[in-house]
């Protein structure tokens, strides 16, 4: 993924076999819109329920685990750090990313 941004509204899907993996350099941010999804983000197990978000580091292996039976919809939004830097800056807004650097 070599785009500054990268946007997916509403992925549908039912039999989805991802396997762990990560996006290097980019932090994801990702809406769980509908389904059942139990996610895997390095050692630890979370059940999703409609409207959770998670923010992760790209670096931090993860993965979704669906019920192949229900639609399993949802966003995500992959950014670089690098590329918002800039605007950040200008608003004195760099605390925004301390989530992903911190917490992974």
């Amino acid at each position: 993924m070599n785009e500054p941004l990268v946007v997916g509204y509403r992925f549908r899907g039912n039999a989805l076999n991802i396997n762990y993996h990560s996006h290097l350099e980019h932090y994801e941010i990702y809406f769980f819109h509908a389904g059942s999804c139990r996610y895997l983000i390095h050692n630890q197990i979370y059940d999703l329920t409609p409207g959770d978000i998670l923010l992760m580091d790209g670096k931090t292996l993860h993965k979704p685990n669906v019920d192949p039976s229900i639609e399993y919809v949802r966003s995500v939004v992959h950014f670089s750090p690098q590329w918002i830097l800039g605007v950040l800056t200008e608003l004195k807004s760099l605390h925004v990313l301390e989530v992903f650097e911190k917490l992974h």
